[in-house]
């Protein structure tokens, strides 16, 4: 192969690794700037309730990031962004025209208390995602008849994303 041919090859992989770490880091502004307007806006509510607004947030952001860096179009939003702060899922991953997955998000300080909220049954053909750290106690609370659970970790690492499927 030519030098020129190599030079060519090798600029169009840089080219596509900038742009791809540049939509990655417009995804890290645009988190930052509703993460900044979600915690004004619920600055007088219950601690835990602004906490799990915040949590969403930012897993969707990490999301979004690791989508953009990995060149994919899909990505995820807070259903209280599109609107819809009251909805049974608190995440959507989309692509240009389809959502593709429904996520409910749940953190906390105690694992069983997780446990319970993510088994309500409004949220059984949802993935869910919970604070890694309270992934093993978590799982040893969840009892699941007849359900697989399958670990989800294409995209992101932490948290783990649970899908039940029956």
């Amino acid at each position: 192969m030519k030098q020129s041919t190599i030079d060519i090859i090798s600029s169009q992989i840089v080219a596509q690794q900038v742009e791809r770490l540049g939509n990655a880091t417009a995804e890290c502004f645009a988190g930052m700037d509703l993460l900044k307007n979600v915690a004004k806006q619920y600055i007088k509510c219950d601690p835990e309730i602004t906490q799990g607004r915040l949590f969403e947030i930012i897993e969707s952001t990490k999301f979004n990031i690791n989508a953009a860096k990995a060149g994919e179009m899909f990505r995820a939003f807070t259903t209280h962004s599109l609107g819809d702060p009251q909805a049974a899922a608190d995440i959507v991953i989309k692509d240009s025209f389809h959502i593709l997955k429904f996520i409910q998000a749940k953190s906390g300080k105690s694992a069983s208390s997780l446990a319970r909220m993510v088994a309500d049954p409004k949220y059984r053909d949802m993935d869910r995602l919970v604070n890694s750290e309270k992934q093993a106690v978590w799982l040893s609370w969840l009892k699941i008849e007849h359900n697989l659970v399958v670990f989800m970790r294409k995209i992101i690492n932490k948290p783990i994303l649970i899908s039940l499927a029956n």
